[in-house]
């Protein structure tokens, strides 16, 4: 028996609306759109995952009808990951049949039991696996255990929370028999909030050591708190940072950007000299005007050391979060903040799984609506009066750095094994 091999599965179809073959050619050169979690998840695995494990292949479903492997550079980790392409048919980027025999033969390529991360967790794709594709995985192939990993889909019980079709939402019930029937075929879950975290402890009482309450991490090693050239608008004492690309016809407006503008008004009536600024797309062309009529700095979107430069120059970091909807755990952009020692202001400091520390990484507010505003500003004000008080890149790195991450997924995977 050789070593574990991890392999990553993405449950999602990915590439849009692009050829198959200028999708490849895309991903090879370092665009790697589409592929997300899986391939991140992967590299950070092989470089930073213990020599007595082995680093599998992405298995990506494609609509394509000739699957390739090919391999990637994964930039982040300068680590090459192996692409692994299956048949699917698929229905709005979710597979609805795959092809067993394109897996058998990347399976049978494997020395060693495997181990699956399966992402997208909850989501209608790892639903159909879990009904056709896992008990198969386990029945004919050496797989030796399949974790699930979350990234925004909350349980299926939970989906008349979320901005879906109304025919998922009346079916959810549904998926939720489905899944409680069959939810021991996944042996292992990595979950990103406090509410799937309960769900799985404590309503299905699934044993605590199968089940990592972990967003994902970064690198905190690669980032320069101490940038030489920040970045600077006159006459700004007070600079406040907010980071959405999420927009009304997504979701909804999950992360409070469309109250900014409300937010900077507020503060400057408090005699609080300040100036908020918004990165990422803002498509919603109404939106974008009446926040720069409120003096809000829209900066659009940013490459990676632009953004850091930002982030860099920042007082605080805010995220006034809606309840609804967010399932998405505390998010990659707050963990950067907290990373370059940037206090938060936010109620998504709930999804941090150490709640003795929350108050060093910034002040956790209620979940944010018209009627609770002045509280959210009352927070930003107490935060900035009392800036030297936290310590956010210290307490954070604790939990989400890169090693702390990879350590307890393989934690998490030893515990699997020796079951």
């Amino acid at each position: 028996m050789g070593k574990p091999v991890l392999v990553s599965y993405a449950t999602y179809v990915s590439g849009g609306k692009l050829e198959c073959e200028k999708l490849r050619q895309l991903r090879r050169s370092g665009d790697h759109r589409g592929l997300g979690w899986p391939v991140y998840i992967q590299a950070a695995l092989k470089k930073y995952s213990l020599p007595d494990f082995k680093i599998g292949p992405v298995v990506l479903p494609t609509p394509c009808k000739s699957p390739i492997s090919y391999k990637i550079l994964q930039k982040d980790f300068n680590v090459e990951i192996e692409i692994e392409e299956i048949r699917v048919l698929s229905l709005r980027n979710m597979s609805i049949w795959v092809n067993l025999l394109n897996i058998y033969n990347i399976f049978r390529r494997l020395s060693g039991e495997i181990v699956l991360l399966s992402h997208d967790a909850f989501s209608l794709g790892f639903l159909q696996n879990l009904i056709r594709v896992y008990p198969k995985l386990k029945k004919y192939f050496d797989v030796s255990g399949i974790v699930a990993f979350q990234h925004a889909k909350p349980p299926y019980r939970y989906y008349k929370e979320i901005k879906t079709s109304m025919g998922v939402r009346l079916l959810s019930p549904l998926m939720e028999q489905v899944f409680m029937r069959r939810h021991y075929i996944i042996d292992g879950y990595i979950v990103n909030n406090k509410k799937t975290y309960y769900y799985l402890t404590k309503m299905l009482k699934i044993p605590r050591e199968y089940v990592l309450y972990q967003h994902v991490g970064i690198d905190y090693d690669n980032i320069n708190i101490n940038f030489s050239h920040k970045f600077n608008i006159e006459s700004c004492k007070n600079f406040i940072f907010l980071y959405s690309h999420v927009t009304k016809r997504y979701a909804g407006y999950v992360k409070g950007v469309d109250f900014a503008g409300k937010i900077a008004r507020k503060l400057r009536d408090r005699g609080v000299n300040i100036c908020l600024v918004v990165a990422g797309k803002i498509l919603d062309r109404e939106l974008a005007q009446e926040l720069a009529a409120d003096g809000v700095k829209l900066l659009g979107y940013l490459p990676r050391h632009e953004f850091y430069k930002v982030l860099a120059s920042a007082e605080l970091f805010i995220l006034p979060a809606r309840r609804q909807y967010y399932y998405g755990g505390i998010g990659v952009a707050t963990i950067e903040a907290l990373a370059h020692d940037i206090p938060v202001v936010s109620p998504v400091l709930e999804h941090v799984p150490r709640e003795e520390i929350i108050d060093k990484l910034g002040i956790r507010t209620p979940w944010v609506e018209p009627r609770n505003i002045d509280v959210f500003v009352d927070a930003i004000i107490n935060a900035l009066e009392t800036r030297e008080y936290f310590s956010p890149r210290e307490y954070s790195k604790q939990i989400y750095d890169i090693r702390v991450m990879t350590h307890n997924i393989k934690h998490l995977i030893y515990n699997i094994l020796n079951k």
